[in-house]
């Protein structure tokens, strides 16, 4: 009778123990932190454009769901959705909102902002009885960003670097480039090592502008959008640290920092020819920094296809 009174008692204890163990599991499931999206090429991301059906009669209405997230490296501001192609009716657009990108410096990491917008759109009744007709709705989203980046790169006295080949010493020819997450990124070509004999020397580069993201720079009017003549277009200021411009392509100004409006669609690289002067010569070598910063408008689409049937 004892013997049985044990294993009873080592029974209960093990499924106490199970049920301990099973409620810690559950716990930590609900507070494990979700997946956090960061993208080096991108600022807002439309992570979800559903609909309940893929096929709708035409006395039914259309109801979508639109989800976004900033993925970037900075804050993304005046940011709206908008669903174009019913264009049988008007939609409404959602927002504006101002979207926090992802905090990557505390532990666990902190997610991006995320908007939902959600909309029913209006029956097509105006499609006649039989008919099937296709429908590609676009979802975008419209925000304004900034991009940043840095490029380092050697100058080179031209005794020094003949001094340095003849003795075949090791001579750092590459140069340092990074930009903030987002889709506007600046790069350089330019034949190196820069090598200057005398102060004022003229130096020319090649500064590269990339759209590297999924969607189009625009400079956004007062109201919602961007009239057609603003896609593609951004303002962008380049400054430089141990040396001057004399001229850089179209963009205005000289001396340390210039500016100007440039024209970069999807997917684009562009290609502005600069000229740089060095006041000093530097014993061995120096580094010159070029700075760049860009607040611009942008936007990005993604589609969903439905398909309305005409019906009495």
């Amino acid at each position: 009778m004892m013997k049985k009174s044990m294993d009873m008692k080592m029974v209960n204890e093990k499924i106490l123990a199970i049920l301990i163990i099973s409620t810690v599991i559950a716990i930590s499931g609900c507070i494990s932190t979700q997946e956090v999206k960061v993208s080096s090429t991108d600022g807002i991301m439309i992570t979800e454009f559903s609909a309940d059906y893929d096929r709708y009669s035409s006395r039914e209405p259309i109801s979508v769901s639109v989800e976004i997230e900033n993925v970037g490296g900075t804050t993304a501001r005046n940011t709206i959705v908008e669903i174009l192609g019913a264009t049988w009716t008007n939609v409404n657009p959602c927002g504006p909102w101002d979207l926090k990108p992802p905090d990557l410096t505390v532990s666990p990491p902190l997610r991006g902002d995320v908007k939902a917008c959600n909309r029913i759109i209006s029956p097509f009744s105006q499609l006649p009885e039989g008919v099937e007709f296709p429908i590609q709705l676009i979802a975008r989203t419209t925000y304004d960003y900034k991009s940043n980046g840095a490029i380092q790169v050697y100058v080179f006295s031209k005794e020094f670097y003949t001094y340095s080949i003849r003795e075949n010493k090791p001579i750092p020819v590459s140069y340092n480039v990074s930009n903030s997450m987002g889709p506007i990124h600046i790069d350089l070509d330019a034949r190196l090592p820069l090598i200057i004999s005398s102060p004022g020397d003229e130096i020319p580069v090649n500064i590269i502008f990339k759209n590297v993201g999924s969607g189009v720079p625009i400079i956004r009017g007062g109201g919602r959008g961007a009239s057609t003549e603003s896609v593609g277009k951004l303002t962008v200021s380049l400054s430089i640290i141990g040396g001057s411009f004399k001229e850089c392509g179209y963009l205005q100004g000289s001396g340390t920092t210039v500016t100007g409006t440039i024209q970069l669609r999807k997917g684009e690289t562009i290609r502005i020819p600069c000229t740089i002067t060095i006041s000093n010569v530097p014993a061995t070598y120096n580094v010159i920094s070029l700075t760049f910063e860009s607040s611009y408008g942008y936007f990005t689409e993604k589609p969903l296809n439905v398909v309305v049937v005409g019906r009495q």
